[in-house]
């Protein structure tokens, strides 16, 4: 039996993710992982600040996987100069 792990999964909220998000925690979940998404609101309501509450979940993860498609989400971080 491996550990239990948590693996948080991002990506921009886009309708072309959706199945492969569920098709990729369904499978880590049926493995024995822990896998929080936003879709399943298992973070609670979003507080003011929702890059630093996103930040905290993928900070309190120990495997990131990041889905890169079409968008990407806006943050003073990635908007700075533009």
């Amino acid at each position: 039996m491996i550990n239990r792990t948590r693996i948080f999964i991002s990506s921009a909220y886009e309708d072309d993710l959706k199945s492969p998000r569920k098709i990729i925690k369904d499978h880590l979940e049926s493995s024995g992982h822990e896998v929080p998404i936003f879709e399943t609101g298992v973070f609670g309501p979003w507080e003011t600040d929702t890059l630093e509450q996103c930040l905290d979940e993928v900070r309190s993860s120990e495997v990131l996987i990041l889905f890169i498609n079409k968008k990407f989400g806006a943050s003073p971080i990635l908007m700075e100069g533009i």
